[in-house]
């Protein structure tokens, strides 16, 4: 934007389409199925321009994206992944670095790539195109070889930008209500949407990690079918779904401020197994992921169908199958649960 305009008094006054326009932005959602289709790369370039009038600490824009369109190389960045299909069908990757050793502190830099991020998703979203920004790209070391990024830029994340496929839902996962989310003057947040951990002084940021989290409280019990729910209503059932590996008609009603995870959450009878979910509450084919504590998980000698314990009753998830019938490939990390998993059919 020329600095002509910006200090112009027409900027600084409210657009006549205020609305209309946080309105289309309001729609932008992540998609995981893209038609392989290319974009001109031009495009993709104004795209990352566009990406660049975001903020940066100090203003040393220290980022640097690598854009990767070359159909061998997207397939590669995929098989490093881990899972990532979309990495493979999407039109272009666009790998999110930022120099080290620069406005470090509070993850200055970090916060620059994040605004320059979310920026191009939001003018991608304005030119027709979808887009997708992962964290999980596999191994960072991996990703340098492939494209030659030298050591002193870090790999923050990825950004797949293409079209959707006529086989994408078009969902946008939901929102937590803004009453939940920010309070005035003092830190207000409702005890449903904050999850446990054990009682500390202090919780380090770096000494927490998805494998190893010292603060994690484990007990269902101690959690609550209100915080379940919430954790199954916006992580689990509710990510940006991809049809046939994960997505549910249950989002609308798992996402109500009340919550009652029982019905969902059926208690299991050890003479019987797991209640029946009525007919009208399957959303397709399950697999049944049993949470536990992560050590109970290590411990081999554990028995392998254990169920974890809520107020004395035992609880299980429910997950869905891939399109080859299967378990999906990627297990739900937490902080907080671990699960086991293991095939059942439709209940």
């Amino acid at each position: 934007m020329p600095q002509s305009v910006a200090r112009s008094p027409e900027f600084l006054g409210v657009a006549p389409d205020v609305d209309a326009i946080l309105a289309r932005l309001a729609e932008r959602h992540s998609c995981r199925d893209f038609d392989n289709q290319p974009i001109d790369i031009a495009t993709i370039e104004e795209i990352v321009a566009d990406g660049t009038n975001a903020p940066s600490s100090c203003n040393q824009q220290n980022w640097h994206f690598v854009v990767v369109t070359d159909p061998a190389l997207r397939k590669q960045a995929r098989e490093i992944s881990g899972g990532n299909h979309h990495f493979e069908f999407c039109s272009a990757i666009i790998y999110l670095c930022f120099l080290k050793g620069w406005t470090h502190d509070k993850f200055s830099v970090v916060q620059s790539v994040a605004g320059a991020c979310y920026h191009m998703m939001l003018s991608a979203h304005l030119r027709g195109f979808a887009t997708i920004w992962n964290a999980g790209i596999g191994d960072p070391r991996s990703v340098a070889r492939m494209l030659s990024i030298p050591p002193l830029f870090e790999i923050q994340g990825a950004l797949c930008v293409g079209r959707p496929a006529a086989t994408a839902p078009a969902v946008k996962a939901p929102r937590r209500s803004v009453k939940e989310i920010w309070s005035h003057n003092v830190f207000k947040r409702p005890a449903h949407a904050t999850y446990l951990a054990k009682p500390a002084p202090h919780y380090p940021f770096f000494r927490i990690h998805n494998t190893d989290n010292p603060f994690a409280e484990w007990r269902p019990d101690k959690w609550g079918w209100d915080r379940i729910g919430d954790f199954r209503g916006y992580s689990v059932w509710a990510k940006s779904p991809l049809a046939g590996v994960y997505r549910s008609r249950r989002q609308g009603d798992a996402t109500a401020r009340r919550r009652d995870a029982r019905p969902l959450e059926r208690p299991v009878r050890h003479d019987r197994g797991p209640e029946p979910v009525p007919p009208d509450q399957r959303a397709y084919p399950v697999v049944h992921v049993r949470a536990r504590p992560v050590e109970s998980r290590l411990a081999r000698e554990a028995p392998s169908r254990r169920t974890a314990h809520a107020g004395g009753l035992s609880f299980e998830k429910h997950w869905p199958l891939n399109d080859q019938g299967g378990t999906t490939s990627r297990r739900p990390r937490s902080s907080q649960f671990y699960a086991d998993w293991s095939h059942s059919g439709a209940p």
